[in-house]
This record gives structure tokens, sequence and C-alpha cells, in this order.
């Protein structure tokens, strides 16, 4: 069964379409890359299957009980208090608290985070890194990454990949990092002029 389902999906804004009738089924374990130009509606895509962007029309379903976590490209304004605090934001109150305590710290050293820093005095780039380990820390069904490898050094870029192979979740990323891409992905979505061509298989093939 399908995390989750856009049928016939359309956004405008007022203006030509950015979603275009589009169809997507997400299923468990898939790692999908989303390719486009700039301003081509990826951002978009993700935030409607977010639930952040509500449709002009077309229907969005997803399974039952279904966790979704979302990093966009904009770090929220407002943020406060400690990374690690941040990141523990993420976790779920059913978890038994050990294993809470395990994932979080397990982030902060993958993410190379210093855990007690104010994250209202950040850099934008390692806000990111704390709203990443805030995402991943829910170890949700569902993933979405809006360009996560941005301002991440080669060895956090690793970590990562490493991390997002082993959690074996459902996936949807956009990246520019081909190699990113490479690593990841098993099926590549390719959005252009608001229609959506599904690609199976690797980046390569």
């Amino acid at each position: 069964m399908a995390l989750l389902a856009l049928t016939d999906v359309y956004v405008a804004h007022g203006g030509p379409p950015i979603l275009n009738g589009v169809a997507l089924q997400v299923e468990p374990g898939e790692r999908i890359g989303l390719l486009g130009r700039n301003a081509s509606g990826k951002s978009t895509l993700l935030g409607v299957v977010a639930g952040q962007v509500t449709p002009d029309r077309g229907e969005v379903s997803q399974r039952h009980g279904l966790v979704v976590t979302y990093l966009p490209q904009e770090v929220p304004r407002g943020l406060h208090g400690t990374v690690r605090a941040l990141i523990e934001q993420g976790l779920r109150s059913s978890e038994e608290p050990w294993r809470s305590r395990e994932r979080v710290e397990r982030l902060i050293k993958g993410l190379r985070l210093n855990p007690d820093a104010e994250v209202g005095t950040l850099s934008a780039g390692l806000s990111r890194r704390a709203l990443l380990a805030r995402v991943l820390a829910a170890e949700p069904d569902l993933l979405l990454l809006d360009e996560p490898t941005n301002h991440l050094d080669l060895p956090t870029i690793d970590w990562l990949e490493q991390h997002l192979v082993e959690r074996k979740s459902a996936l949807l990323f956009v990246t520019h990092d081909r190699a990113f891409l490479k690593h990841l992905a098993t099926r590549i979505l390719e959005i252009d002029r608001g229609r959506l061509t599904s690609w199976p298989g690797d980046y390569a093939n």
C-alpha cells in the first residue's frame, strides 16, 4: 500500500500552473530524487506532500497515521533555545526515553553540532544542520528534504548518505548534488512545465 498519493494536483497561485495535473505515489522504502530547473515547482511539490501547500484542485491522500517531516530550504525566523532542545522537538513522545537520547546523541555527533550552542546565534548553515537533525530525530515514515547538502562539508555528506540508506524508510528529496543523487535515489522524478515524469531505477539508469 502506498504511503501517500497525489491525484490530478493543480497549483497555480493565480498565475501560470506550477503543478499541472500531477500524479504521484510514494511507496514504503523508496528514495526518490526530484529534479527540475530552478523555479520549476520542486519546492511547491514538497510543500503539497508535506501538507503546507494546499492545491487549487486535486486530491492528496495518505496512509492513516503516516508521520511526515520536512526540511525546507529556508531557515524559519524566531528559532531559540539550545541545539539539543531544538533536535528534541522532533522526537516522538511515545518512544522510550533511552532510545530518544541515543538517537539525539548520534545525530549531534554525525552532523557535527555543538549541543549547547544557542540556535539564535548560529549561521544559516549551522541552523540548517540543527533543523536537519530535528526532522531526522522523528524517524518519520516519509522524510522530505529540500537541498539537504547545502552548507555541508564532505565528511558530513558522507555520514548523511549512510544514515539515510540505513533508515530504510521513504525519502523524497531535491538536490543539485549529483553524487548525492547517484548514491541515494532508487527512482527519479523530473518536473518540467508543471508536469511530472517518473523514471524507475537509479540516476545512472
